[in-house]
């Protein structure tokens, strides 16, 4: 849990659990605690997350207009 957007994701998502009672929500957060601590293989996927470059986008000229006549 070394990411700070992780960490903070996590932990609101436990806080919700924990207040609405919600079995569902306590089972993900129970997962993502158990997967965030495992090897350091899902540690490095988890930061590496949002690190690739936004693809690029072509522009296009305008099209010219045709001589008036």
């Amino acid at each position: 849990m070394e990411h700070p957007k992780f960490r903070a994701a996590y932990d609101l998502l436990e806080l919700r659990a924990g207040a609405e009672n919600n079995h569902e929500l306590q089972r993900l957060t129970k997962w993502w605690g158990e997967f965030s601590r495992r090897a350091a293989g899902a540690k490095d996927m988890l930061n590496d997350l949002g690190d690739d470059p936004a693809p690029r986008r072509r522009h296009r000229r305008p099209r010219k207009r045709a001589p008036r006549r």
